[in-house]
């Protein structure tokens, strides 16, 4: 073979697409319950899995919305939360703190950042983006776990004909303290499930049917989401 032909082979290897080996894993379905899924997916350079969860909410997309903006109200129905409340909020823009008191272990608490944002081009589509925020929110408590590793999303989806919503949440959290990976990532993969049933029932409530500003008791979507 020729030195050109040797070149230009090797030129033609770095231009092709990189082996699956460098590809990120692949998501693995662990749980089916009552029609919400569960997957994990490892992460390079931790023990911790991220976490998804799908399932589907018989309300329209944007007062589903309603409902997991609701923050100063996640206390009242959201899984383990004891206390929620907005720290700062500037249009589509919240800062966020939660206490939670999980199973089996101490109490938890972080402050997190929430972009929420109308999707370009796709009716009724909604993503809320959020990350850890702690410098923004109040000093440690006593006896409390101040959480260091948290971000995810979620994502709302017209479905049947824009009657329903598919919902997905997306989380990748470390509890801190001298929790075990595997016992951490068993908690994870548990809880999420709740979360979806407890938007199910939480939407029902009528004052979540703001759609144009004139519901009280309700912030309208539009104002939420830019």
């Amino acid at each position: 073979m020729k030195y050109s032909t040797v070149i230009l082979i090797s030129l033609l290897s770095c231009s092709l697409p990189l082996p699956r080996l460098f590809a990120e894993p692949e998501w693995k379905l662990v749980t089916t319950t009552d029609d919400i899924k569960v997957w994990t997916r490892e992460k390079e350079g931790t023990s911790i899995k991220e976490v998804k969860t799908t399932g589907l909410i018989d309300a329209r997309s944007w007062r589903v919305l309603n409902v997991i903006s609701d923050h100063d109200h996640y206390s009242e129905f959201m899984p383990y939360t004891k206390e929620s409340r907005i720290l700062e909020k500037n249009g589509n823009v919240v800062y966020f703190y939660t206490r939670v008191a999980p199973p089996l272990i101490s109490e938890r608490d972080y402050t997190i950042k929430l972009v929420s944002t109308a999707i370009p081009g796709k009716a009724g589509h909604f993503a809320t983006e959020f990350s850890q925020a702690n410098s923004k929110g109040p000093s440690g408590k006593k006896g409390v776990v101040r959480v260091e590793t948290v971000s995810g999303y979620w994502r709302l989806e017209p479905a049947e004909g824009g009657e329903k919503t598919s919902l997905t949440y997306y989380v990748f959290t470390s509890p801190g303290g001298a929790v075990p990976g595997n016992l951490a990532n068993k908690a994870n993969t548990q809880t999420v499930p709740g979360i979806i049933k407890a938007v199910r029932e939480r939407v029902r409530l009528k004052q979540y049917a703001c759609q144009n500003g004139t519901e009280s008791d309700c912030e309208d979507w539009m104002e939420i989401a830019k």
